[in-house]
């Protein structure tokens, strides 16, 4: 009797030991299976770094026509004051200072034009407006037309 209880111990407890290691398999096949990644999320995953490295492209782009804008206004500005000043030299008598609209010559490196008022015998205005196209838009010349205007009293009093 001894000897029977022995062995159906045994057996039951062996077969717990199987059903135990048929589990512990049928979980690491399992774990097996989990592992890496499926099409869909790598396809995921794409999309977003896709959408994310789009708009840094479009920040860049956007960061590089600002900065063009702003280098070729300061020329612009720097052109418009260096006129300024060489109209400040000349006398009342010179015919760049007569009133009336005067455009910059053909020369010049950007297109414009001052205008001399007559605000008194011993004083003139000088409205002057320089203009130039974005360089970053070739194809849309007239469609982004930017200008410079500055203002300014000449006295004669020192001429």
């Amino acid at each position: 009797m001894a000897d029977e209880l022995l062995k159906s111990w045994r057996s039951t407890f062996s077969g717990g030991i199987m059903r135990k290691e048929k589990r512990v398999d049928s979980v690491r096949k399992a774990k097996k299976k989990k592992t890496g990644f499926t099409l869909i999320e790598v396809l995921v995953s794409i999309l977003i770094m896709a959408i994310g490295l789009s708009a840094i492209g479009v920040s860049v782009v956007t960061a590089l026509r600002i900065s063009s804008q702003s280098k070729e206004r300061s020329k612009v500005l720097a052109f418009a004051r260096m006129q300024l000043e060489e109209l400040h030299t000349v006398g009342f008598d010179n015919a760049a200072m007569s009133v009336g609209k005067h455009n910059f010559p053909s020369t010049a490196p950007y297109k414009g034009f001052y205008r001399v008022y007559n605000t008194s015998a011993s004083k003139r205005r000088i409205y002057l407006r320089v203009f130039w196209d974005e360089a970053f838009y070739p194809i849309k010349r007239n469609a982004h037309k930017h200008r410079v205007e500055i203002h300014s009293t000449i006295s004669n009093a020192l001429h």
